[in-house]
């Protein structure tokens, strides 16, 4: 048995665990470096391209939550501004 090999695989599942998809894919590559067999080089081949869209998918799923807080922030804030003016108009037209 490769060492090498056991040892990067076993880091990169644990990574794949942690969410950390681009280290595991830098560790998956590592994995395809040291596999003495096709077929587990094809495996770890597979896993990096995986988890480079994993990662990728991972960094639009929170730009899009950073962008939504911000937009439902701003909906917030046009809406209090409306119901201030609201409130100022109807005070004048009462006069």
């Amino acid at each position: 048995m490769n060492i090498t090999h056991f040892n990067f695989s076993q880091r990169a599942i644990q990574s794949e665990k942690d969410e950390k998809y681009e280290i595991a894919a830098v560790l998956w590559n590592k994995v395809a470096e040291h596999a003495m067999h096709q077929v587990n080089r094809e495996w770890a081949e597979y896993r990096v391209e995986l988890n480079l869209k994993r990662h990728s998918l991972q960094e639009r799923y929170e730009q899009w939550q950073a962008d939504n807080k911000q937009r439902r922030k701003k909906e917030r804030e046009a809406k209090q501004l409306a119901d201030a003016l609201k409130i100022h108009i109807d005070k004048a037209e009462v006069s």
